[in-house]
């Protein structure tokens, strides 16, 4: 058994890790060591913690040879994207052409960046570089009609005439039965 002599403000350091590091991990090797502090035996530990009792050894030695700051290191290797290096395609696959379902952008990204790519994961990665699935806004109380005529004339009305020549897909979202107030869609 590991005889450990805990000095007690070190110990209110544990504790307040304990109760209060944000990560699951750190709180159970802080737990651990209080238990420690209070000399209960190594098995106890491990089944009060539902460790194995290697592992309490683990995390007692741990702190014996570097202290404090091996509670608060989180050994877990996190994977990086292979789309990382593609942010900027990506970025502008989705501002020029937006799909309409992830399926399509799973399709449609291939040829750009060479190898397919799973619905699960381009969802991840899209979430991660900040693109949404959005709910559209109702209709703003204040409307500039101005801006709106302008709108109408120079961006909308040339893509309404671009998809009646086929060159363009324009959707638009509405309800499809009687409603009292807005109807909001996803986009």
């Amino acid at each position: 058994m590991l005889k450990i002599n805990f000095d007690p403000i070190e110990v209110g350091k544990i504790h307040d890790l304990c109760l209060n590091h944000p990560h699951p991990f750190v709180r159970i090797k802080s737990h651990v060591l209080l238990l420690k502090a209070k000399n209960i035996p190594h098995n106890l530990i491990a089944e009060i913690c539902d460790l194995s009792e290697n592992t309490v050894r683990n995390y007692l030695n741990s702190y014996v040879e570097s202290g404090i700051e091996s509670l608060t290191e989180i050994p877990f290797h996190k994977q990086k994207s292979k789309l990382l290096q593609f942010k900027e395609v990506i970025q502008k696959y989705f501002t020029d052409t937006p799909p309409a379902t992830i399926n399509q952008a799973c399709a449609e990204l291939e040829p750009l960046i060479g190898f397919k790519i799973g619905q699960t994961q381009l969802r991840k990665y899209l979430k991660s570089i900040g693109v949404k699935h959005r709910k559209v806004a109702s209709i703003p109380a204040k409307v500039d009609k101005e801006k709106q005529q302008e709108f109408h004339d120079k961006v909308l009305q040339p893509k309404l005439d671009e998809a009646k020549n086929g060159k363009r897909a324009v959707y638009f979202v509405d309800a499809a039965h009687f409603v009292l107030g807005a109807f909001l869609a996803y986009l």
